[in-house]
């Protein structure tokens, strides 16, 4: 039979056929040496409706050539075990479903929990006017700051829940049950110790910072009012950071450290759309007494 022929007979096409003698599965019975046409026996059939059933099956190109060689009671244990396989799976599968919405319910109440303690820090901020901002704007930055964070924690692929850390000064708490326990204590902890939330599995190590080059910086500034407005733009699709280096005693307390770190983050929003790429803003002790600031993006 011509390979038109025996498609015909298996109710496939040509290119099927084609595919099969490519990668072994089913041969023609002959090839003319001179016009390259391939000849099919009408009991090669039965090999094809073999391998469509068990390709319909999921079973691999290799496991259906070992099985191609087996007889029927074989191939019929065979898909015994690819039931078995597939039921097991799908137990797999009814695990994560029941225990997908309880985890994305644990890490919802994290982030709430989390950016309403924030938000209460910066209610009680004092310096807008430092970072060039007018009192009436505090509001749409607290509004832009609680989008930036519901945006950047719902662009993370489902996190795991035991990945999940909160860093208050030395204390390290892991795992998402713990975190939120520890997040409903927050209310009475003083707003000037240090917080770290890492739902993303972001790398905090030293050798991290090796992935981020200086794009542009500024120095010996007396308040960030003086060159907010010549930080260029920033392209929507990047990843920055955003590090002031000064001495505690200099302008900032710590005290509002940290309304003053989310300000300056509310501050870039409100300027740059392209600011949503800014994972975080960090205050460092400047080793030489000046005032430097750096914007950073990710290599």
């Amino acid at each position: 039979m011509t390979i038109k022929e025996f498609a015909q007979l298996c109710a496939c096409n040509a290119q099927t056929l084609r595919y099969y003698d490519r990668i072994g599965l089913l041969r023609p019975r002959q090839v003319d040496q001179w016009s390259r046409y391939r000849y099919y026996e009408a009991e090669q059939a039965i090999d094809f409706v073999k391998i469509k059933n068990l390709q319909l099956a999921d079973f691999t190109i290799e496991e259906i050539k070992a099985l191609l060689k087996q007889d029927d009671q074989a191939i019929y244990h065979a898909f015994d075990r690819k039931i078995a396989q597939q039921q097991e799976k799908l137990v797999q599968i009814k695990k994560i479903q029941q225990s997908y919405l309880r985890e994305k319910s644990a890490m919802e109440e994290i982030l709430h929990s989390f950016t309403d303690f924030l938000l209460g820090v910066l209610n009680d901020y004092q310096g807008l006017e430092e970072l060039g901002l007018a009192a009436e704007e505090g509001e749409e930055v607290r509004r832009l700051l609680l989008e930036y964070m519901e945006s950047s924690f719902l662009s993370v692929p489902q996190p795991d829940p035991q990945a999940v850390t909160l860093q208050i000064d030395d204390e390290l708490i892991q795992g998402a049950d713990r975190v939120l326990d520890r997040l409903d204590t927050l209310a009475g902890i003083q707003a000037e110790r240090e917080f770290v939330l890492n739902y993303a599995g972001e790398d905090d190590s030293p050798d991290a910072d090796a992935e981020w080059e200086i794009v542009w910086e500024c120095h010996d500034w007396q308040h960030v009012s003086d060159f907010i407005n010549q930080i260029p733009a920033l392209e929507e699709d990047g990843q920055y950071r955003l590090q002031f280096l000064y001495d505690d005693e200099e302008e900032v307390s710590k005290e509002e450290g940290l309304a003053f770190t989310l300000y300056m983050l509310g501050a870039m929003l409100k300027r740059n759309p392209g600011a949503k790429g800014i994972k975080g803003c960090e205050k460092d002790n400047s080793p030489d007494g000046r005032k430097h600031f750096y914007l950073k993006q990710k290599k």
